[in-house]
């Protein structure tokens, strides 16, 4: 009887022990599920702040990119100040250019005026001039012809004095050859006109002085030879003069003409020049205003591709950020209910355990008390 007592004290014992194993057991695992539930809202916390880490980084590289597009829109502002910039200087130059050809077409047109004055002066003098030779030339033809009749009456008062035809005749023989000598210069020399003149002049003057001192000594026949010939010379050099003075007036026609031909192709190539230059200032305003309209296409586009782009990135960040945010809430959501059961099930068996160790226990200590009763 004491044996039985003794093994249900020990079996009421070894419940107990179980009771309170189970029961630390039980308090081990609220402690582990507090220790979990702790681990998740580190977990948790951990999760928040690395999502306000990563909002933050968002944020900053957003600022970033925002001060970069401001960065670059005010770089191509600037581009664009530079451009409308460098187009009012070169319209500044093109003016300045523009005016600089006026100035010289005016200056240019001055000279030409001046030139046209000058000629118009040159010819009117040379006008004179050959008027006042020619009228030169009638008066010494006419004092020839009056110093010839003079020489025909000395030779007939002087008829009688032919001893002295001899030395006539070399005195003739002599100014033939110094006229033919002179012709020969003359012919040689005739580019300039007023030379051939003057020499000219001179010999009319030798030939006078020859012709007074023959006048003394020569021969009525000989005196009217050389009067005949000095007259065919007289007539040939007027001719001659004549020709000449046609010839240089011609020539003076043609270089007017050929100034006039000058002058227009001047003023044609002149005008041909300025509208070869309003043609170049033109196209390069059009080149200028091509290349200004396709910069600001240019800058257009790219500050809407940058647009779109900071768009594109911004909503591909969301949507990254958003479905991290969604997959972690699942993850979490699924951890959480996973544990929930787990927990759950621990505290269902827990109960059960408990139950069945308190009906045990009761179970015992009837029997105790009952093996009490009887004892």
């Amino acid at each position: 009887m004491e044996d039985e007592h003794q093994k249900q004290f020990q079996t009421l014992a070894a419940f107990q022990g179980e009771v309170a194993r189970v029961l630390q057991e039980k308090e081990q695992q609220e402690s582990l599920h507090v220790r979990k539930q702790s681990e998740i809202l580190a977990s948790k916390q951990a999760e928040d702040e690395r999502r306000a880490r990563e909002l933050e980084e968002e944020r900053k590289a957003r600022a970033l990119a925002e001060e970069s597009h401001q960065k670059y829109l005010q770089s191509l502002f600037e581009e664009m100040e530079k451009t409308r910039i460098a187009k009012e200087n070169a319209e500044i130059a093109h003016a300045e250019e523009v005016k600089r050809e006026r100035e010289r077409l005016a200056a240019l047109e001055a000279e030409q005026q001046r030139q046209r004055t000058a000629m118009e002066a040159a010819e009117k003098e040379r006008a004179r001039e050959e008027e006042r030779e020619r009228a030169r030339l009638q008066e010494e033809f006419a004092q020839r012809e009056k110093e010839l009749e003079e020489i025909k009456a000395a030779h007939a008062q002087k008829e009688a004095e032919s001893a002295a035809a001899k030395q006539a005749e070399e005195n003739t023989r002599i100014r033939l050859l110094e006229e033919q000598e002179l012709a020969r210069q003359r012919e040689e020399e005739h580019i300039r006109v007023q030379r051939e003149m003057e020499e000219a002049h001179a010999a009319r003057e030798r030939e006078a002085a020859l012709a007074r001192k023959a006048e003394e000594d020569a021969r009525a026949q000989l005196l009217a030879e050389q009067h005949e010939t000095k007259l065919r010379e007289e007539e040939a050099h007027r001719k001659w003069l004549e020709e000449e003075l046609l010839r240089a007036r011609q020539e003076m026609e043609e270089a007017a003409k050929a100034e006039e031909r000058r002058r227009q192709q001047e003023a044609a190539d002149a005008k041909k020049l300025e509208e070869e230059v309003k043609s170049r200032l033109l196209e390069q305003q059009n080149l200028a205003r091509q290349r200004e309209e396709e910069q600001r296409k240019i800058t257009e586009e790219e500050v809407e591709r940058a647009r779109k782009e900071l768009e594109g990135v911004h909503a591909r960040k969301e949507r990254e950020a958003a479905a991290a945010k969604a997959e972690q809430e699942l993850e979490r959501a699924r951890l959480l209910e996973e544990q929930e059961k787990r927990e759950e099930e621990n505290r269902r068996r827990m109960d059960e355990e408990v139950a069945r160790l308190r009906k045990l226990v009761a179970q015992a200590k009837e029997r105790g008390e009952r093996l009490v009763e009887q004892a």
